[in-house]
């Protein structure tokens, strides 16, 4: 996992050293310790001639200093290499301190998980990302189920298909008419958009066509009202789209069909039960939400 490539396809072990204390715990050729690379990499030579490729450091500069080799280094390149490496190891030697490791990423020398995590970022550009904007009086589910939808990661018979699950019925289950993914379902299904313009003369928000998902997750965004009125028309088209997600599995799991005032009537008093006791301003009277008026 260390050599693994986390950041400009350089591998974690090249973010760390090894500071050497009593050289147990360091690996002679695997472990950065002399230089900013493992000396198997620094000596490729060598190391090709070396019978013990896991030693440690104490095994090699400690002790008896023996080194076990297939055979004498004595081609050029294996003794121009045995030449540098000597020369290298000639002012370093063991203590009893600990060996311990050093944090080479930027920053500091301190190592955490948040120094990893900023040099994975640091690295990439997420300026083109969209971030869906959470509704904060709709339950964390609904929030979350809006996520997916815009990523196109619910289990629509499209998005089944696309992984190789087979489906009897292809069709939308409201219409019978388009298929049934996310854009049809909830922007150009006949059903749904007569709901749509249902919650659109309630919330006196002008009628709207929408070519995405997305667009309908940002449309209350282009309404020309108070900043409390847009959150109330956000969570509203955010309960529709929850409760519009149910019926579909309703009708299409458990054969239950509702009409579309049965729905809307739905949408207005579960958007009104979560409005009234999840948001922070207190309570809120029924009228006044079948109004809109008030938030």
């Amino acid at each position: 996992m260390l050599r693994r490539p986390i950041v400009d396809n350089s591998p974690f072990q090249k973010l760390i050293r090894g500071v050497l204390g009593s050289g147990d715990n360091i690996l002679f050729w695997l472990d950065p310790w002399l230089f900013d690379i493992p000396l198997k990499d620094k000596f490729p030579a060598l190391f090709r001639l070396e019978l013990v490729k896991n030693c440690s450091v104490w095994d090699r500069i400690s002790g008896d200093g023996l080194w076990l080799w297939k055979h004498d280094p004595d081609a050029e390149a294996e003794r121009r290499e045995w030449n540098d490496l000597t020369l290298a190891l000639s002012s370093v030697s063991c203590s009893n301190q600990v060996d311990k490791w050093v944090w080479m990423g930027a920053g500091s020398e301190s190592f955490s998980v948040a120094a990893v995590k900023k040099l994975i970022i640091g690295s990439k550009d997420y300026s083109n990302r969209y971030v869906l904007d959470w509704c904060p009086w709709v339950p964390i589910k609904c929030n979350v189920f809006m996520w997916r939808a815009e990523l196109d990661r619910i289990p629509t018979v499209e998005a089944l298909c696309r992984r190789g699950v087979l489906v009897d019925n292809p069709e939308c289950c409201f219409c019978s008419e388009g298929s049934d993914s996310v854009s049809h379902i909830f922007s150009s299904c006949p059903y749904v958009l007569k709901l749509w313009e249902k919650i659109c003369l309630w919330c006196r928000v002008y009628r709207f066509f929408v070519f995405s998902f997305r667009d309908l997750a940002e449309m209350h965004n282009s309404c020309r009202r108070p900043e409390s009125e847009r959150k109330a028309v956000q969570g509203v088209f955010y309960t529709a789209c929850w409760l519009i997600w149910k019926s579909r599995n309703d009708i299409r799991f458990n054969n239950k069909r509702r009409s579309v005032e049965e729905l809307f009537c739905e949408v207005r008093s579960v958007s009104f039960v979560w409005f009234k006791y999840r948001r922070k301003k207190g309570s809120f009277a029924w009228a006044d939400w079948c109004k809109f008026v008030n938030m």
